[in-house]
């Protein structure tokens, strides 16, 4: 199964001790958005960009761990 990346990246804030809004800051948008950030399992690929580099994590690995076991299993997303 596919990680959910808006929990994964809800949970390394907490793990970092930084509050919503300071991730709203940083990206130049309303604290709303964090939030809904936090409920999508997929997050576009510029907000995620600037996610991982200010939380100093590559979420872009989440996706390339799952490519790769589907790529051996030759599965497919339905």
């Amino acid at each position: 199964m596919l990680i959910h990346l808006g929990k994964e990246i809800q949970r390394k804030m907490e793990e970092d001790g930084r509050k919503t809004s300071w991730l709203a800051k940083k990206l130049s948008c309303d604290v709303s958005k964090i939030y809904r950030i936090y409920d999508q399992q997929y997050v576009e690929a510029k907000d995620l960009i600037s996610i991982s580099i200010y939380l100093d994590t590559n979420f872009f690995s989440h996706y390339f761990e799952y490519v790769s076991r589907q790529i051996q299993e030759k599965k497919v997303l339905k």
